[in-house]
C-alpha cells in the first residue's frame, strides 16, 4: 500500500468519524449541550468539556478524544450514573457562571465533584492542550486523571475503571 492510499484512508475515517460525532450531538443535544449548565446531578464526577461558541480543529479533537475517554474507558460508571459527560458552551449567557467557578479561558475539560465534597472539589486537566493530537496519550491522561478524580469522589478506596 503505497502513502497516498493510506493518507486517503485516514481521511477518510477522519471524515467518517468526524460526521459521526456530529449527528451524535444533534441527536443527544438536549442532554449534553447547551442549557444544562444548573442542573443538578446525581453523579459522583460530572466530566465537562467546555467549549467557545467557535469551534476549531483541535478544540473539537479534544472533544473527541475525551468523549472517547469517557464513553469506552468508564462505560459502566458513566450507564450506572456515577459519571455523567457533559458539553457546554461557556460563552452562553446561562453558562457565565461556571465559566467564573471553574476560571475558564479557553476550552477546557474539567472534572467536578457536584456535591462539593472532596478537595478539590474539581479538577482542570489542562494537559489536553499539549496531548491534542497525540490520541494515546491524551486518553491515557484523562483515564487516569479520572480514575483518581472518581476514587477518591467514592470514598471507599474503590478505583473505577
Amino acid at each position: 500500500m503505497n502513502a497516498r492510499n493510506v493518507v486517503t484512508i485516514a481521511l477518510v475515517v477522519f471524515v467518517a468519524v468526524s460526521v459521526a460525532v456530529l449527528i451524535g450531538k444533534e441527536l443527544g443535544k438536549g442532554s449534553t449541550d447547551g442549557g444544562g449548565s444548573d442542573k443538578p446531578s446525581k453523579a459522583q464526577v460530572v466530566v465537562y468539556y467546555f467549549h467557545r461558541t467557535q469551534r476549531c480543529p483541535t478544540c473539537r479533537n479534544m472533544e473527541t478524544y475525551a468523549h472517547e475517554t469517557v464513553t469506552t474507558k468508564f462505560a459502566e460508571e458513566l450507564a450506572d450514573g456515577r459519571i455523567e459527560w457533559r458539553v457546554l458552551n461557556y460563552e452562553e449567557p446561562q453558562n457565565v457562571g461556571l465559566r467564573r467557578e471553574y476560571d475558564l479561558a479557553s476550552p477546557m475539560l474539567v472534572l467536578v465533584r457536584p456535591d462539593g465534597k472532596g478537595s478539590p472539589p474539581f479538577k482542570t486537566l489542562d494537559d489536553i492542550w499539549s496531548l491534542a493530537f497525540d490520541r494515546a496519550r491524551f486518553i491515557a491522561y484523562v483515564e487516569s486523571e479520572l480514575k483518581d478524580f472518581l476514587k477518591d469522589a467514592s470514598g471507599d478506596g474503590k478505583q473505577a475503571g
